[in-house]
């Protein structure tokens, strides 16, 4: 997790004198510390922003207590869940945040949480989506036992968690997609995208894990529905609709069985030097 950013939203002018300094309420209390403002003429009107004070708070006991600022890990990589994943899950609303990967040797791998297991509370305060987890554990001290109640195959379970220390590699992990490699065409799966086998040549050309299953994704429409959900070339699904895929030709047919809204698809996407699988959901009604 990777992400702390959790501004307060204002209309006080902020320029380049007082950013980093203080903003107070109408009773001169502090309520934040100034940060940046998105202005369309380069001056001081505009919306500002500013990091909430008991967020600057602990990174100011952090920095005074061990000279460095230090944050609770779970080791997960979470999601938001839209409209189409909740469908898909079979989840009641949008809330929480969806699992989309466990790093391994974690604490979250440890306590047995699982891709697809839906985070929907920590020490009993409910998360909202999977920026509000970042924030909820990343103020919390590496050791610290927290109680994680989730959505595991559909039902509430709640596990205990030993945080760690956030490691230095989680803290910048880059968002891009690694378009080397490429792979014969054999078939079309969702409307728009082509995919093919995981041969022998295509694990070499994309230093793909030598356990992971599923189809590479040779091609996307950028008119696609597949396309708007984000879907890439390079792309490894690996499960559509909560079901494994074999081949490319076992995607065509999964993809045809697909009668709701949604599709659902787990992939794997590599991310600089490693692999994370997350989930897409895809629009199975409208066509391009």
């Amino acid at each position: 997790m990777n992400s702390y950013e959790n501004f307060i939203q204002t209309d006080a002018a902020i320029n380049k004198g007082n950013s980093g300094g203080a903003l107070v309420d109408a009773d001169g209390r502090l309520i934040g510390i100034n940060t940046w403002i998105a202005s369309s003429s380069g001056g001081s009107e505009g919306v500002g922003f500013a990091v909430p004070v008991n967020m600057a708070r602990r990174v100011m006991q952090s920095l005074i207590g061990g000279g460095k600022v230090t944050r609770g890990y779970l080791g997960i990589i979470p999601e938001d869940i839209t409209p189409g994943l909740a469908e898909g899950f079979n989840l009641p609303d949008q809330n929480g945040a969806l699992v989309g990967d466990v790093e391994t040797n974690t604490p979250a791998q440890r306590a047995g949480i699982k891709s697809g297991d839906v985070i929907l509370e920590i020490n009993g305060k409910k998360v909202n989506d999977a920026n509000g987890l970042r924030l909820m554990v990343s103020e919390m001290d590496p050791g610290t036992s927290v109680s994680v109640k989730l959505l595991h195959d559909g039902r509430e379970k709640t596990v205990t968690v030993s945080l760690a220390k956030l490691p230095e590699q989680a803290a910048d992990k880059s968002n891009g997609n690694n378009n080397s490699g490429s792979a014969n065409p054999r078939t079309d799966a969702l409307d728009g995208v082509t995919v093919a086998d995981l041969d022998p040549q295509v694990r070499a050309q994309l230093h793909l894990p030598p356990d992971l299953r599923g189809v590479v994704v040779t091609d996307v429409d950028q008119d696609s529905n597949a396309a708007e959900a984000n879907l890439q070339a390079n792309d490894i699904i690996m499960e559509i609709n909560q079901q494994p895929v074999r081949d490319a030709d076992g995607a065509v047919d999964l993809c045809a069985q697909a009668k709701g809204k949604w599709i659902v698809l787990k992939i794997w996407r590599r991310i600089g030097d490693r692999g994370v699988t997350h989930y897409l959901s895809v629009d199975n009604t409208k066509r391009k």
